[in-house]
C-alpha cells in the first residue's frame, strides 16, 4: 500500500498535466442577442519550446448581416482579434470569413501582417457553415420563408502565441482577459477578408460587447500527446471562464492592465459617492459641536474627487460625441454638483440672517438627494458599460444597503425629535449649547468701537473661541 501511494505521487510529479479545455459561451440567439462559443487549449510545443494556442469557435446566426468577434486583452488596442462574418444562405454556399485583425487604438481594425505577429504564427484550419436543428419562420433577409439556423464552425491555431507583441497572452495566467463584440445590422457589400466593419453597439453586455476572463493555466498541457482542438460542449456557458476577474490575482491584474485614466475615473467617483458624500451628510445631522465644519470639509473633498472623476471621463471620451446615457448622466451630475455648492452657500448665508429655512434650503436638500441617486446610478451604469456585470451587481447591493441605512437612520432621527417635542424643521428651536459652537456669530455688543464687530473673537457657549462675523444674532445651521 505504501509502495502504491509512493508510485502515484511520483507519477503525478513526473507525468505532465493533461489540458482541460476551457469554454465561454453566450446563448442569445433566441432573444436576438449575441450567440457564440469559444474554447481554448494551450499546448506545449517541445520543438519550439513555446506554447501554441488552439481555438475552437462557433457563431449562431439566422442572417447574413453583421459580424461577431473575440480577441485577447481588455480592449481593442493590441488585441489579437478573430472576426467572423459571411452569408450562410449564399448560392453556391461560401464558407464563413475568419478575418484576423489588430489595431493600436479604438479605430477600425486592420488585417494582421507578418510584421504585426512578432514571433507568433497564425493559421485558420477549419471554417464552415453547419445547419442547426432549430427551424424558424423567416429571417432578416427573406421574411416569411422557413429556414434553418446556421452555425459557423471555426478552428484556428496560434503557434508560439505568447510571443504576440500586443496584449499579453500568458499560458500560466489564471485570469486572462478576452473581449467579444458583435454587430447584427451591417449589410456588407462584399465578403472579403478586409471588409470595412461598422461599429458594434456602444453599450456593453448583450447589446454590443463585453469582457470575459479565461483560466489559461487550466487549459495548458505540457505532455507529448498530439495537440487537438478543444471540443465545444453543448449547453455549457462557463468552463474555466468568468465574466469577472478570476481570483484575487485576477482582480489585481485587471486593475493593473487598465489605463491610468480609467482607474482614476472609477476610483475617484466610487470613493466620492459611496463613502465621502454619505459621511458628509451623516456629519451634518450628527449633532456634534463641529458638525457644520465636518460637513462642508467632507463635501468639498467629495466634490473635488467627483470633479477629478468627471474630468478623467471627459479625457476618456477624447472629444468624441457622447453616445451613452452614462456620459450624459455624468455631465448632469457634474453640473448639479456646481449648482448644489452655490445653493448650499446661499442657504447658509440666508439662514444665519433669518434663522429659518427658505426655498434655497429645500432646493439644496432635494438637489443633493437627486445627485446622490444620479451618482449611484452612474456608478452601476459605468460598470455595466465596461463589461463588469458582476461588479455592477455588487455595487447595487452596496448602494441598497446604504439607501436602507439612510432611511432607517432618518426615521430614528424623526422619532427622537417627536419624543423630545421638537419639530424636525424647527431649526431655530433645535439649537443646543453643544451644537451652536461649530459656527457662531457675534452680536452687536461684541463689536469693536467702530460698531461693525467684524473679525472679532468671542466665547461660544462651551467657552471655545469662535469667529465673530458681524452684527448678527447667534445662529447655527442644522438643516442639511
Amino acid at each position: 500500500m505504501i509502495f502504491l501511494t509512493a508510485l502515484l505521487i511520483t507519477l503525478h510529479a513526473v507525468v505532465p498535466t493533461m489540458a482541460e479545455p476551457v469554454q465561454y459561451c453566450r446563448f442569445g440567439h433566441a432573444q436576438n442577442e449575441a450567440d457564440f462559443c469559444m474554447g481554448v487549449t494551450m499546448q506545449h510545443n517541445h520543438t519550439t519550446s513555446a506554447y501554441d494556442l488552439y481555438l475552437s469557435m462557433s457563431v449562431t446566426r439566422s442572417s447574413s448581416r453583421g459580424w461577431t468577434a473575440i480577441g485577447t486583452g481588455h480592449s481593442m488596442a493590441g488585441s489579437l482579434m478573430f472576426i467572423i462574418y459571411g452569408d450562410p444562405y449564399s448560392t453556391p454556399r461560401h464558407n464563413p470569413i475568419v478575418s484576423i485583425r489588430t489595431v493600436k487604438g479604438h479605430f477600425q481594425p486592420t488585417l494582421v501582417t507578418r510584421t504585426d505577429v512578432g514571433g507568433a504564427d497564425l493559421r485558420v484550419l477549419q471554417t464552415s457553415w453547419m445547419a442547426q436543428g432549430d427551424t424558424f419562420q423567416g429571417n432578416l433577409n427573406n421574411p416569411g420563408v422557413e429556414s434553418r439556423v446556421r452555425v459557423a464552425k471555426v478552428a484556428a491555431v496560434c503557434y508560439a502565441c505568447a510571443r504576440w507583441p500586443g496584449s499579453p497572452i500568458s499560458p500560466s495566467s489564471g485570469s486572462q482577459p478576452w473581449i467579444w463584440a458583435w454587430n447584427n445590422q451591417q449589410e456588407m457589400q462584399a465578403y472579403t477578408f478586409d471588409a470595412q466593419l461598422d461599429m458594434h453597439a456602444h453599450h456593453a453586455g448583450n447589446g454590443g460587447w463585453g469582457v470575459f476572463y479565461v483560466d489559461m493555466a487550466r487549459s495548458r498541457s505540457d505532455g507529448f500527446q498530439l495537440p487537438s482542438f478543444p471540443p465545444l460542449r453543448s449547453g455549457v456557458e462557463r468552463l474555466g471562464t468568468s465574466d469577472s476577474p478570476i481570483g484575487l490575482a485576477g482582480l489585481v491584474g485587471s486593475l493593473k492592465s487598465q489605463p491610468a485614466v480609467v482607474v482614476v475615473h472609477a476610483f475617484s467617483l466610487g470613493i466620492a459617492f459611496l463613502f465621502v458624500f454619505p459621511v458628509g451628510v451623516v456629519a451634518m445631522r450628527s449633532g456634534l459641536a463641529k458638525a457644520f465644519r465636518y460637513h462642508w470639509v467632507l463635501q468639498v473633498v467629495a466634490s473635488a474627487l467627483a470633479g477629478v472623476g468627471i474630468v478623467s471621463g471627459l479625457v476618456m471620451s477624447r472629444g468624441r460625441a457622447f453616445v451613452a446615457a452614462h456620459q450624459w448622466l455624468g455631465v448632469a451630475v457634474g453640473v448639479g454638483l456646481g449648482l448644489q455648492s452655490l445653493l448650499g452657500w446661499r442657504h447658509h448665508v440666508v439662514f444665519l440672517r433669518i434663522r429659518r429655512r427658505t426655498w434655497l434650503s429645500h432646493g439644496h436638500i432635494w438637489l443633493g438627494r437627486l445627485i446622490f441617486c444620479g451618482g449611484w446610478a452612474n456608478l452601476v451604469s459605468g460598470m455595466l458599460l465596461s463589461g463588469h456585470g458582476r461588479a455592477a451587481a455588487v455595487l447595487v447591493a452596496m448602494i441598497s444597503v446604504e439607501g436602507v441605512g439612510f432611511v432607517l437612520w432618518r426615521l430614528a432621527t424623526l422619532g427622537r425629535w417627536m419624543r423630545s417635542g421638537q419639530a424636525p424643521n424647527a431649526d431655530s428651536t433645535a439649537l443646543t449649547g453643544a451644537a451652536e459652537t461649530y459656527f457662531a456669530v457675534g452680536d452687536e455688543s461684541d463689536g469693536d468701537e467702530s460698531g461693525d464687530g467684524e473679525g472679532l473673537m468671542q466665547k461660544g457657549h462651551d467657552g471655545e473661541k469662535v469667529l465673530g462675523l458681524g452684527r448678527k444674532s447667534m445662529a447655527v445651521d442644522r438643516v442639511e
